[in-house]
């Protein structure tokens, strides 16, 4: 909701130069989650609105990111060089996960998750659905209808079991990734035993 408010705040404040100014917060807020003044910000963070403000810094920089793909057209201009985006999102995305170049162990890990979220989205939107045979298209349709029991499990799965599975941690995409794996299985199986109740709308 605060993200949602800030774009349409500068949006109508700033007009034609909107997309400068949020990439101005955007550095802004990963200056604020890479200096001394974050840990400040921390430690003194008692009440529930600066805890909002804290996520807020968190998240700007990935609604900026996703705003100013779908601004710039990038994701359809990029089809057009589909070789070299895939070459070169993928290196790109190896290299920054295995050296950890810009780790930030936040929630949402400063500059690296996002580089990281965004050449997988390069990547994927370089598959064509279109093309895809209706049986497998059942099979995403099947899958995602799982997805909001994952988005309401994950921080829970994470709070329990961060200590017992070596491969979770905050802000990696294979972390990420197994957490996401764990709540499909609860969801699947919560499914299983109660799809015929009202219990099901815990898992779907």
């Amino acid at each position: 909701m605060l993200t949602t408010l800030l774009f349409l705040f500068v949006i109508y404040i700033f007009k034609n130069r909107y997309l400068s100014f949020l990439q101005f917060l955007m550095i802004f807020s990963y200056y604020l989650q890479y200096s001394k003044y974050r840990d400040l910000i921390l430690r003194n963070s008692k009440y529930e609105l600066q805890i909002s403000i804290i996520r807020e810094i968190m998240v700007i920089p990935f609604a900026v990111t996703g705003f100013s793909l779908a601004a710039n057209n990038i994701i359809n201009i990029l089809q057009k060089y589909k070789y070299k985006t895939f070459i070169f999102s993928s290196i790109t995305f190896i290299f920054i996960d295995i050296f950890n170049i810009f780790i930030n162990m936040n929630d949402y890990n400063g500059v690296q998750l996002n580089i990281l979220s965004t050449c997988l989205i390069f990547i994927f939107s370089l598959f064509s659905f279109v093309k895809i045979k209706s049986k497998y298209l059942y099979i995403i349709e099947y899958i995602t209808k799982y997805s909001a029991g994952i988005y309401y499990l994950h921080t829970t799965v994470y709070l329990y079991l961060k200590n017992y599975i070596f491969a979770i941690r905050k802000g990696t995409i294979r972390g990420t990734f197994l957490i996401y794996i764990i709540c499909y299985l609860i969801c699947y199986s919560g499914m299983s035993l109660f799809g015929k109740t009202k219990a099901k709308n815990l898992f779907t």
